[in-house]
């Protein structure tokens, strides 16, 4: 458990089932809230649910620049 000195000038790394579970927006909130902590930066692991958002955009993007 990490308390307020927990986390001081540490990188975090958040995994698991109940990481996997949260939709994207909500798993940006954890490493947003670890300078609370003092930590120095925090990482989630993309999974596929990350890299099929990022294809998504991607392409968006690709289809309005084309004027689609």
């Amino acid at each position: 458990m990490l308390g307020a000195d927990g986390g001081l000038y540490q990188s975090i790394e958040f995994h698991g089932p109940a990481i996997e579970a949260l939709p994207l927006h909500e798993r940006m909130v954890i490493p947003n809230m670890m300078a609370e902590l003092g930590a120095k930066n925090a990482y989630l692991p993309p999974d596929d649910f990350v890299f099929d958002y990022l294809a998504e955009r991607r392409a968006k993007r690709s289809n309005s620049e084309v004027g689609m």
